[in-house]
């Protein structure tokens, strides 16, 4: 969806601008990055709660149900993220009539309105989204890797050898995690920065 925006934008500056084609690129962006934060969440916790090896009985009770619980909480992440999606549109919606009729409140220019949208609609819209699956994920990742380092020193105690063909699994499972949460994570402030406008290249 990127790469499609990119090169429409290139092509077709003008059209795109004043055309449809922004709103429904729009669309599938915001639902795409809604699905797969979630969807990247339930990943680690499925993960979580097939490799970590807590005790706790919350941690128990919920490895017992989780599994069966998938399918709908995939369907949830589908139904949350159309939701999310409608309101990013309704907000696109309002920024495109905007900037095609100058429909803004006050003696603002259309700069500053859209840099006010920014902040007080979009930011706050993908930063409440967004932070409950980023949340969920880290507690996840981090109960994972703790488990996993755990698991390794002990291993490492009982006289396995680094080279040892299990330890250097568990030792690619832990650099795997990181990478993933360091990616994860990315992503997110990404997001989050792009939603307060901080780059925004928009003109009068």
């Amino acid at each position: 969806v990127g790469v499609v925006h990119n090169f429409y934008t290139f092509l077709r500056l003008g059209e795109f601008s004043a055309g449809p084609a922004r709103q429904l690129l729009g669309l599938q962006w915001d639902f795409l990055n809604s699905a797969t934060f979630w969807f990247g969440t339930w990943l680690s916790v499925l993960f979580c709660m097939k490799i970590a090896t807590l005790t706790h009985p919350a941690f128990l009770w919920l490895k017992w149900r989780f599994p069966g619980s998938v399918p709908g909480l995939l369907l949830g992440s589908l139904l949350i993220s159309t939701v999310v999606t409608l309101l990013f549109f309704w907000g696109n919606h309002t920024v495109y009539r905007g900037f095609l009729f100058r429909e803004f409140f006050g003696n603002m220019t259309y700069k500053e309105w859209n840099m006010r949208m920014e902040i007080h609609y979009f930011l706050p819209l993908k930063f409440v989204t967004l932070s409950i699956p980023c949340s969920v994920f880290l507690v996840a990742t981090v109960l994972l890797i703790s488990s996993l380092r755990r698991h390794t020193r002990t291993m490492r105690q009982i006289g396995h050898s680094p080279r040892d063909p299990s330890t250097l699994a568990h030792t690619r499972a832990l650099k795997s995690l990181v990478s993933f949460l360091i990616l994860y994570v990315l992503s997110f402030m990404s997001l989050i920065i792009d939603a307060a406008g901080f780059f925004s290249t928009d003109t009068d």
